[in-house]
């Protein structure tokens, strides 16, 4: 389970039970996420997980050896321990993601289509990553997440893109349109940039593009 800074986890054990609490920063574990080749998103995931008992039992020992290298304070033995403390998260995400990454792929493709839906008819007006994230219900971790994935483009990137082949078609359409009221209809504000940008993409200004 992942949950924000400062959170609070409660638990009521059995007499018998040992708990073993291994707390990892969200650096690191971004960092091994990566490492796996796992979708980021999952920092957000508030899911619990169930082990099998050979790796419960390997798990166990390995926290054994975290716990009694702690309480000796082996300065040798911190790479060591260093090592284990990577080991034991690698396993637990192994086991945590293959029931996830279905569940989270399927749910990712239904906000990744409401969020185009958004793009699509608020494309020309303006559309901050912010008022996006909040409409979707998802952090913009996520949404940038989803987006690379699927478009290798920022959700940002993905917009000026659209609105830029928007533009194209408006002046192709309307070639006798001034061109700054046709950036502007499009949600360009600052029509220096909007030139720039387009000459980029379409390896011509937007004159020109009138002009053919």
């Amino acid at each position: 389970m992942c949950f924000p800074f400062n959170g609070e986890l409660e638990s009521v054990s059995h007499a018998y039970f040992n708990v073993y609490t291994l707390t990892v920063t969200e650096t690191t574990m971004s960092r091994k996420l990566q490492q796996l080749e796992l979708p980021q998103d999952l920092l957000e995931n508030r899911e619990t997980c169930s082990v099998s008992l050979h790796l419960m039992t390997a798990l166990r020992l390995q926290l054994k050896y975290l716990q009694q290298s702690s309480f000796a304070r082996i300065e040798n033995n911190a790479f060591e321990s260093q090592q284990t403390l990577e080991s034991i998260l690698e396993q637990l995400l192994r086991a945590w993601t293959p029931n996830l990454r279905s569940r989270t792929q399927v749910a990712n493709q239904g906000t990744l289509k409401r969020a185009l839906d958004y793009i699509h008819y608020h494309q020309r007006t303006p559309i901050r990553i912010a008022d996006l994230c909040e409409h979707l219900n998802v952090s913009e971790r996520t949404l940038q997440y989803m987006f690379k994935r699927h478009f290798q483009k920022s959700p940002k990137q993905y917009l000026n893109l659209r609105r830029l082949h928007g533009a194209r078609k408006s002046i192709l359409k309307s070639p006798h349109r001034p061109i700054s009221a046709i950036a502007s209809e499009w949600g360009f504000a600052h029509h220096g940039q909007f030139a720039a940008d387009y000459r980029k993409l379409f390896d011509e200004t937007p004159r020109k593009t009138a002009r053919n």
